[in-house]
């Protein structure tokens, strides 16, 4: 008859090449992960051995990482979860972000520091086997760059220049000039904007660290007044030299006049006169000012034309003992082309004609073969001015004997 006995040993074997182990209850790390046959031999105090053979299969544990971008003071930085399991998924995150506030399940979270400094990052993952690990990552999180800038105030059509005076190891520039235009090159940048208004001007720069801020301000650019005038008449001539300028400008506070003759005026309206002129054209420029600066120019052309003008005396003697008294001939001014003189007696008869403003009357008549009789004879000059104008001229003249 048989009678129950003890197990008085134990011997493990955990399938992948490590010692045995002869304690009853065991623990036992396996190296590596995958699928192991353990082995348990038991012997009673009679003698009598057992064996069980079981399958194992141990899991991978996950191997945890992660990855960040620049870590700026308030603004949000994206931590982005590179963990890895050989075989499996990861199933949980667990993250803290060391500052004793954030924490996050998410695999790629965003979180916004409110203090700069070291923080140490903690990462916990889970496998959808329910391995589990964590590593711990120091990071700094850095101040944010100070972007300042000014920009000039200017006129239409002028250029605005832009300086940066922006500190903390600025190493990027990115300009936006609020009319559809960028500037990621220079520093100190010049924009030419071509139309005039209120510009919300943004910079934004980078430090070293990788930090971003921006800053925005306004510059002006001032329209330009407009600068037009009118002039009556447009054309004058020497004897009549007097302009009227009516300013019709607007946006203007002074004005500058400029008449083309080496004379000049400050003022809104006025009148000038071409007293030292001489015949041509005269270019009058006005110059409109704001009262910013800002200006505009207008010109217009004055055309100054000779006068024909015929003076003659109205008597003459050819006995006299002063020579230019002995004849008649009229003078004038403004006289070019086509002279012709004719001298009629009271009855209407031609006793006298020249072209030749030269060849004067000596008081002969019938070319020269007749002395006209002492009386009084009505003379009349045919003339062609500068501009191909005829001009005609009558007169009396009486000659003496």
């Amino acid at each position: 008859m048989s009678t129950p006995g003890n197990i008085t040993s134990w011997e493990w074997d955990f399938g992948d090449g490590s010692a045995l182990d002869n304690n009853k209850n065991s623990i036992h790390v396996f190296p590596a992960s995958g699928d192991f046959n353990v082995t348990l031999v038991v012997v009673s105090n009679n003698g009598c051995t057992d064996t069980l053979v079981q399958p194992v299969t141990v899991f991978p544990v996950p191997t945890p990482n992660f990855i960040k971008g620049p870590v700026c003071l308030n603004e949000p930085s994206t931590f982005s979860d590179v963990s890895t399991v050989t075989t499996g998924a990861i199933a949980t995150w667990n993250w803290d972000f060391g500052d004793g506030l954030g924490l996050s399940f998410d695999q790629q979270p965003v979180y916004v520091y409110g203090a700069f400094g070291l923080y140490d990052v903690a990462l916990t993952v889970t496998s959808d086997s329910g391995c589990n690990a964590d590593t711990v990552i120091r990071i700094e999180v850095f101040t944010l760059p100070t972007p300042v800038f000014t920009g000039d105030t200017v006129c239409q059509r002028n250029p605005s220049s832009f300086t940066d005076s922006s500190f903390s190891n600025i190493v990027k520039w990115a300009w936006d000039f609020e009319d559809g235009t960028y500037d990621t090159i220079n520093q100190h940048p010049i924009h030419l904007y071509d139309s005039a208004g209120t510009y919300n001007v943004t910079l934004m720069v980078t430090d070293t660290n990788g930090c971003s801020q921006s800053t925005a301000n306004q510059v002006l650019v001032a329209p330009l007044p407009t600068a037009d005038f009118d002039l009556d008449p447009q054309e004058v001539t020497l004897l009549s030299p007097t302009v009227n300028f009516t300013n019709t400008s607007t946006g203007g506070a002074v004005y500058l006049w400029d008449f083309g003759d080496f004379t000049t005026y400050t003022g809104f309206d006025t009148l000038h006169i071409y007293g030292d002129a001489d015949t041509g054209a005269y270019p009058v420029q006005l110059i409109v000012y704001d009262s910013l600066g800002c200006s505009d120019t207008m010109v217009q052309f004055i055309v100054i034309k000779g006068s024909t003008v015929v003076y003659a005396p109205n008597a003459f003697n050819p006995r006299s003992d002063i020579e230019k008294n002995k004849v008649f001939i009229p003078e004038g001014i403004g006289i070019v082309d086509e002279f012709n003189m004719q001298i009629y007696n009271r009855w209407g008869d031609l006793i006298y004609e020249t072209d030749d403003i030269n060849k004067p009357w000596d008081g002969t008549a019938n070319n020269s073969r007749k002395i006209a009789q002492m009386d009084v004879y009505v003379w009349w000059v045919h003339v062609t001015d500068m501009d191909g104008k005829k001009h005609q001229f009558v007169g009396h003249v009486t000659l003496l004997r």
